[in-house]
């Protein structure tokens, strides 16, 4: 899993290479399908959901991808009421499987 430190300066820092990278760079590693873990540099705080999501948010306002309402709605409420897969599977009869991208289409949102 590639290390990657946001200091104060709100600066993102890949481990391995050592150099400063972009959020579209994040972007990059995440559709080449590297896991990575993004924490903040002072505090060793896991931020990395922090991240994806100003990730989301800039390729939403760039129309560079068009995430569909049921996902964002799905995902709010599993932050929001810090639910598990298990119990949306169990509201949901397992239906929201079949409407989840898979790991190709990820990869071609952008292509």
């Amino acid at each position: 899993m590639l290390s990657i430190k946001r200091y104060a300066n709100r600066k993102l820092y890949n481990t391995r290479i050592k150099k400063y990278i972009s959020l579209d760079e994040i972007g990059e590693l995440i559709r080449y399908d590297q896991d990575i873990l993004i924490s903040d540099y002072l505090s060793g705080r896991d931020i990395t959901s922090y991240i994806l999501s100003n990730l989301m948010m800039e390729h939403q306002k760039r129309g560079i991808c068009n995430i569909p309402p049921w996902m964002l709605i799905w995902l709010l409420r599993m932050g929001w009421e810090n639910a598990s897969v298990d119990q949306a599977e169990a509201e949901m009869g397992g239906a929201y499987l079949d409407m989840l991208p898979t790991a190709e289409d990820l990869k071609n949102l952008n292509a």
